[in-house]
């Protein structure tokens, strides 16, 4: 039941129909928690998926503990260094970005990256999604210097790869706004056009 619920409301919020997927999000989540109990490993991709609506919604302070939650639930479960852990990690951290809030983003990326590094290779491009992910907050913080081999990296990865395209994009753009933002429109409009590409 709470799994054909959390079908039905995440193909809601993929349409965009937010206040018909939150009850539903809200109800399956609510009844895996009564099945299960409130910190059983199998419970963060429920949690996510209401904090991913919220965040969808603009209503960032409900989707911080829902993420903060699966996060301690993953830790104490799979252990601090786990992959799991570096992909909440890794929302959490998204979600400060997109808060505004770089400082608390920098390190949670920081520990993603480290433990993606060290249980998928340095090659994966779940280690390139991090290193695009604190390319872009170093970006956002004008810190060009650190920024540009990250991204450089990230955008190796994710060819040598042949990542998704939406990966790649990511990718491209992070190293374009880098580009631009140290004064090298040539190099922006470049990455930007091979961006625009994949789309």
């Amino acid at each position: 039941m709470a799994t054909s619920l959390h079908n039905l409301a995440a193909l809601y919020h993929d349409m965009g129909q937010y206040a018909k997927a939150e009850p539903l999000h809200r109800r399956s989540l609510k009844i895996w928690e009564a099945k299960l109990g409130p910190d059983h490993p199998l419970g963060p991709p429920f949690l996510y998926k209401l904090a991913s609506l919220y965040w969808a919604m603009g209503q960032y302070a409900k989707a911080e503990p829902l993420y903060q939650r699966g996060l301690k639930i993953r830790e104490a479960k799979l252990g601090p260094d786990h992959a799991r852990v570096a992909d909440s990690l890794n929302n959490l951290a998204v979600l400060y970005s997109a808060m505004g809030q770089s400082a608390q983003a920098e390190p949670l990326h920081q520990r993603s990256l480290k433990i993606r590094e060290a249980k998928l290779g340095p090659d994966h491009p779940d280690v390139a999604l991090s290193l695009n992910n604190l390319a872009r907050i170093y970006s956002n913080m004008g810190e060009y210097a650190k920024a540009e081999p990250l991204a450089q990296r990230a955008v190796a990865i994710y060819d040598l790869a042949d990542a998704a395209p939406e990966a790649r994009y990511g990718g491209y753009d992070t190293r374009s706004l880098i580009a631009w933002g140290i004064g090298q429109q040539g190099r922006a409009v470049e990455d930007l056009g091979r961006a625009l590409e994949l789309i």
